[in-house]
């Protein structure tokens, strides 16, 4: 299954260092006082991703946020969404241990 990711910034927790717009140059631009513009556009493709969660990662404030995509199948993520498989949340025995 594909990852598919959005990023997005608070506004009101960005200082303007601009370190996402070094790692993320084809999603976020700067305005005139270096405070971010990002492009709301789905990311799909594992380097893509990969570069988005390093650049939140890198924000001195942690103003920029990773989510995943909602995917046509109204899941998310890579996994579903769901809990693993076993979980007994889930009401999945799946592979339980003996007690």
């Amino acid at each position: 299954m594909a990852v598919s990711v959005s990023v997005s910034v608070d506004p009101a927790r960005c200082r303007g260092h601009g370190v996402c717009a070094l790692l993320l140059l084809d999603r976020v631009d700067l305005d005139d006082w270096g405070f971010p513009l990002v492009d709301a556009t789905p990311l799909s493709g594992w380097w893509r991703v990969h570069r988005a969660r390093r650049a939140a990662r890198a924000c001195p404030v942690g103003a920029l946020f990773v989510e995943p995509h909602a995917t046509d199948s109204g899941t998310t993520g890579t996994d579903g969404g769901g809990p693993p498989a076993g979980d007994p949340a889930a009401g999945d025995p799946g592979r339980r241990r003996r007690s």
